[in-house]
This record gives structure tokens, C-alpha cells and sequence, in this order.
């Protein structure tokens, strides 16, 4: 049963730490996405 819990706790652990890097990524798109319509970035 301990075997099941070990599982499960690593399933969260790896799903959290890609729903940070996901929420992480999200917001460094956002500010770039800001700055490029305020025209602050020149391709």
C-alpha cells in the first residue's frame, strides 16, 4: 500500500513542478508579448 502512496506522491511532486514552469512560462510570454506591443523590443 506504501508502494501506491510512493506513486502517487511522486506524480504530484513531477505534475507541481510542471504546473510552476508552465505558470512561470506563461508569465515571461506575457511580459515579452506586453513589450512587443509597446514596441519596447525591435526584431
Amino acid at each position: 500500500m506504501s508502494e501506491v502512496f510512493k506513486v502517487i506522491g511522486e506524480w504530484f511532486a513531477i505534475s507541481g513542478g510542471v504546473a510552476m514552469f508552465m505558470g512561470i512560462l506563461s508569465k515571461c510570454i506575457n511580459v515579452m508579448v506586453k513589450a512587443f506591443t509597446r514596441g519596447e523590443i525591435v526584431v
